[in-house]
């Protein structure tokens, strides 16, 4: 099964060649990009949420293909800023801490989907 997988998951990455068109067109955000620097002074990490769900998508089939009983979650620590939108995409959140649990909670994760390590 792992093998089938990592053979989809090559597939993939060979059909997109990872041609310049695959990527965000940060010159055509740039003006929406340095107001925001402007604003802050800490470093900042952006997010193309299209992509992000793209990217979601292709890997939730995959799973899907592969192993029908399978649960894909996000963790907390890494970026709390992309949790909404893993969220509604049907993502489990994986929390270390009761902060991160109460977070999930408001974000609107049911305790259920919730992964307390």
């Amino acid at each position: 099964m792992i093998r089938s997988l990592l053979s989809w998951f090559a597939q993939k990455f060979q059909e997109r060649s990872l041609s310049m068109d695959q990527f965000p067109d940060v010159e055509a955000r740039r003006v929406q990009l340095l107001s925001t620097l402007k604003k802050k002074s800490t470093p900042m990490f952006f997010v193309d949420t299209n992509i992000l769900t793209d990217r979601y998508q292709e890997l939730t089939q995959a799973l899907e293909n592969h192993w029908k009983k399978h649960i894909v979650a996000y963790s907390f620590k890494t970026n709390y800023a992309v949790a909404r939108t893993f969220c509604a995409l049907g993502a489990w959140s994986e929390v270390v801490s009761g902060k991160e649990y109460d977070m999930a909670r408001h974000l609107g994760y049911s305790g259920e989907k919730i992964i307390f390590n």
